[in-house]
C-alpha cells in the first residue's frame, strides 16, 4: 500500500510510486486529508460495503463470482468469500430472489427467529420480469424493506415477518432513488437512460407509522443524486432555466422536506441527460464525497460535458452550506486511461470515515485496478 499522508498543499508526490496529490480550497482545512492507494491483484468490478468493511467484487472470474474483503486500515484481505455476487439482492441480504416459473424473478424476504435464530424465507411478495437489469430497488431502514418493482409497485415489508404491510402503486420509473431516515421513507425518480420528468419530479414520502404516500415537494426536471441522514434530504437537483438548465445542491429537512439551501453547483459532474446520474457517498457528520473531471471555472454549460484532459478529482460537499471544495486529485497514472468523468453505481462506497474508490479501469466496463482510500477528515 502507498501511504501518501500529510502532504503539503498542492504538493505533487512522484518518485514512481502512483502517487495521489492532495490539494485545499479556502473552504477545507490547511491540512489535507489522508490519502492511500493499493493496487488490486485482479481487475474488480464493485466495491460496496459489508459490516462496515469494505469488500471488492470479481464477477467476471472464469470460477464464478467471489469477493475480498478488506482491512479498512490497511486495506490487506482479511478474507475472502468464494461466491459473491455483486447483484441488487446479495447487495441485500434480506432480499431473496429466485426465477419463477414464468420469464421472472419472484421476490421474497428470508427472516431469521429471535428464539432459535433459524432462518426462514417468507412468501412470494411481488414477481418482477426487469430485476436481472437492475431496474428493482431495495432499501432499509427501522425494521422495515422497502421494495421497489420496475412494474410500478412498492412494497413497506416488515424485516420482521417478511410479510407486506402496505402496497403502493407509484409512476417512478426505472431506477427509482429511495432512502429512508429519521423522518421515514423518500423517494424520486432518477435520471436512467436519460429519461425522468417532463415538468418536474415528485418528491414522494411515506412517514414512520403511517399508510399514506404523499407528495411532499416538486423537484427540477432532474436529479443527478440522492441521500438522507438524519432529519434532511441532499440532493443534486437540475432545473429548466432560459437557454438550459441551472445546477444545484439541495438540502430538504423535516417531514415537509422544508428547503434549507440551494447552492449552486460549480465543481461537480455536469448535466448527463444521456446517462444515470451519478454517485455520491458519505455521511452528514463527515462530508458527501464524489469524483469529478472539470477545467478551471464553474460547471460547463453542455449537456454530458466534461474536460477530459483535466485532472480527476475528488470533491468534498459541505452538508451545513451545500459548498464544495476540491480534497484530492488523482494522478493520470493512478487514474488510468478511461476512468471516467464521475462516480459510477458500484465503483465507491463511504466507511469507516473514508471514501473509498476503485480506479485505472482496464477499460470500459472491464473492472478496475487500483483501490483509493480519502480520509473524510485531515490527515
Amino acid at each position: 500500500m502507498r501511504n501518501i499522508a500529510r502532504l503539503g498543499l498542492a504538493v505533487l508526490v512522484a518518485a514512481g510510486a502512483g502517487a495521489i496529490a492532495a490539494e485545499a480550497t479556502e473552504s477545507q482545512p490547511t491540512r489535507p486529508p489522508l490519502v492511500e492507494a493499493v493496487h488490486l491483484p485482479s481487475a474488480t468490478d464493485t466495491l460496496s460495503v459489508a459490516d462496515g468493511l469494505p469488500v471488492v467484487g470479481t464477477s467476471q472470474s472464469p470460477s464464478g463470482s467471489s469477493c475480498r474483503v478488506l482491512d479498512p486500515a490497511t486495506l490487506r484481505v482479511l478474507r475472502t468469500v468464494p461466491s459473491c455476487s455483486s447483484t441488487l439482492a446479495q447487495r441485500h441480504r434480506h432480499v431473496v430472489v429466485r426465477p419463477g416459473r414464468c420469464l421472472c424473478y419472484e421476490i421474497r424476504v428470508s427472516v431469521r427467529n429471535p428464539v432459535t435464530r433459524k432462518v426462514t424465507v417468507g412468501p412470494v411478495l411481488m414477481t418482477d420480469g426487469s430485476w436481472a437489469w437492475g431496474h428493482g430497488g431495495v432499501v432499509e431502514g427501522d425494521g422495515t424493506i422497502w421494495i421497489w418493482g420496475a412494474s410500478g409497485t412498492l412494497l413497506e415489508v416488515s424485516a420482521r415477518t417478511g410479510r407486506a404491510e402496505h402496497r403502493y402503486s407509484v409512476a417512478a420509473g426505472d431506477d427509482p432513488y429511495m432512502a429512508v431516515n429519521d423522518d421515514g421513507f423518500w423517494m424520486t425518480p432518477s435520471p436512467w437512460d436519460g429519461t425522468s420528468c417532463s415538468t418536474a419530479c415528485d418528491l414522494w414520502h411515506v412517514a414512520p407509522g403511517s399508510d399514506r404516500l404523499v407528495v411532499a415537494r416538486r423537484l427540477g426536471t432532474r436529479t443527478q443524486w440522492f441521500l438522507a441522514s438524519a432529519h434532511s434530504v441532499f440532493l443534486d437537483v437540475l432545473t429548466p432555466a432560459p437557454g438550459g438548465w441551472t445546477q444545484a445542491v439541495w438540502r430538504l429537512d423535516g417531514p415537509d422536506a422544508h428547503v434549507a439551501y440551494e447552492t449552486r453547483a460549480t465543481l461537480l459532474p455536469p448535466p448527463s441527460f444521456g446517462g444515470t446520474g451519478y454517485v455520491v457517498e458519505g455521511t452528514a457528520q463527515l462530508g458527501l464525497f464524489t469524483l469529478t473531471q472539470l477545467g478551471k471555472g464553474a460547471t460547463p454549460t453542455g449537456i454530458g460535458d466534461c474536460k477530459t484532459s483535466a485532472p480527476e478529482r475528488i470533491v468534498r460537499i459541505d452538508p451545513a452550506t451545500g459548498r464544495q471544495s476540491y480534497v484530492a486529485t488523482l494522478p493520470e497514472r493512478d487514474a488510468g486511461r478511461y476512468l471516467g468523468c464521475d462516480l459510477e453505481e458500484g465503483q465507491a462506497a463511504f466507511t469507516d470515515g473514508a471514501l473509498y474508490l476503485l480506479s485505472d479501469p482496464v477499460n470500459y466496463g472491464y473492472g478496475y485496478r487500483e483501490l483509493v482510500r480519502v480520509s473524510a477528515t485531515p490527515g
